[in-house]
């Protein structure tokens, strides 16, 4: 590992700037991704002339469960290289009086694992992490603070003015070498935010009956999509896709 005050010349930020200052993106456009997600006059019509059939309800639920339940699985079984590196070879750390704390949860452990990597190989990850995949608030803050500074010490710097503890996480990391491989971390980032994701669409298909067909429709093609970034074939474009749909809601939400 690197010494607490080793000197690091390079950051993520650096590397973001010379890919262009931003990860690659599928050249599809919002309704593309989706499928579907344009205006479906004869789908929405159909649901206002039956007052909002049941068995429409319950379809457009059940393929948004459906999705839902796929990509938390697909989380948990993809978990274990990431814990491997993260759960099963490092200890738990020591917290306040000794009292030792878990590893964290899937989307921490590779949260955690990602910064690692940004830390020390950005060239690998600079333009594959987006902020929104780091579910976490201090996780995805740190990684803010790396990518607006071109130093490690100058992003510690940044963020011990605005979160000392934010400061303390990239300490952290700066003495951890990363365990898993970025290929790994990456779609392991993309699951989790995707599963995320896929939850809050079920939410608003229950609140939203007029969007229920286009709902359901997206959370298919996701779905699609999560499946072909599984296994040693996975899909690059797929995993295109998805961040671009990840990043397309936040917008939505923001």
């Amino acid at each position: 590992g690197r010494p607490a005050g080793a000197e690091t010349p390079s950051a993520i930020g650096v590397a973001r700037a010379g890919a262009g200052g931003a990860p690659r993106r599928a050249t599809a456009g919002p309704g593309d991704v989706a499928g579907t997600a344009g205006p479906r006059p004869g789908a929405d019509g159909a649901l206002q002339a039956t007052g909002g059939t049941r068995s429409g309800t319950d379809g457009a639920l059940q393929a948004t469960d459906g999705a839902v339940r796929a990509a938390e699985e697909a989380v948990q079984a993809a978990d274990g290289a990431v814990h491997a590196a993260d759960g099963s070879t490092r200890q738990p750390r020591a917290g306040p009086a000794g009292v030792l704390r878990p590893a964290g949860s899937p989307p921490q452990r590779a949260g955690l694992e990602a910064l690692r990597l940004a830390v020390h190989h950005p060239e690998e990850v600079a333009s594959r992490l987006e902020r929104f995949l780091f579910l976490d608030p201090r996780q995805r803050a740190a990684f803010d603070a790396l990518v607006a500074e071109d130093d490690l010490h100058r992003a510690i710097a940044r963020a011990e003015r605005a979160d000392p503890a934010v400061a303390a996480l990239l300490r952290r990391v700066a003495v951890e070498e990363p365990a898993a491989d970025a290929d790994d971390v990456v779609v392991q980032m993309i699951r989790v935010a995707v599963g995320h994701a896929l939850r809050q669409l079920r939410a608003e298909a229950t609140v939203t009956p007029e969007r229920f067909a286009d709902l359901a429709a997206e959370a298919a093609t996701v779905r699609g999509d999560l499946a072909a970034i599984e296994g040693d074939g996975a899909d690059p474009a797929a995993a295109d896709r998805l961040v671009a749909w990840l990043g397309r809601r936040g917008e939505e939400d923001a």
